[in-house]
C-alpha cells in the first residue's frame, strides 16, 4: 500500500535565485497534527544536473523540525 501526499508547491525562479513552497495538510490519519514540543526529522536535498545527493537516506544526516 502506498501513500500520496496532498500538498500544494509553489516554485519561483529568479535572475539569481529560486525558491519552493510546500504545503503538507496536517491532520490526517497519515500525518496528524503535531504537539508543541514535538520534533520532526526533516531533509531536503536539491540534486545538481546529475550531481550525487547520496545523503538523502541518511536519517543521522537529517535536520530537525520543531513544532512550536
Amino acid at each position: 500500500m502506498g501513500w500520496t501526499a496532498d500538498g500544494d508547491i509553489s516554485v519561483f525562479v529568479g535572475d539569481d535565485f529560486w525558491s519552493v513552497e510546500y504545503r503538507l495538510p496536517l491532520g490526517s490519519a497519515e500525518i496528524p497534527v503535531p504537539q508543541p514540543g514535538v520534533l520532526w526529522g526533516f531533509n531536503l536535498v536539491r540534486v545538481y544536473r546529475g550531481a550525487d545527493g547520496n545523503n538523502t537516506h541518511q536519517p543521522d544526516e537529517f535536520g530537525l523540525l520543531l513544532f512550536e
